[in-house]
């Protein structure tokens, strides 16, 4: 449908920032910034995309 529309990757790309919040069992609690370049795929050709982010080490943690 996005190439039906001629639109183009350039134009729906966008950057998205979200706090992840990781709450103990102990009671201690961590913060972190989570940033991602969205789509991740070239999406006007497939129609989807997705992600799986199993690499957190670009994420610092900060205790609350």
């Amino acid at each position: 449908m996005l190439a039906k529309a001629n639109i183009s990757y350039e134009d729906i790309k966008f950057n998205m920032s979200f706090d992840i919040s990781i709450d103990l069992v102990s009671g201690t609690k961590y913060t972190g910034t989570l940033t991602l370049d969205l789509p991740v795929e070239n999406i006007i050709q497939k129609g989807k995309a997705s992600l799986e982010k199993t690499d957190f080490s670009d994420v610092i943690f900060k205790r609350n």
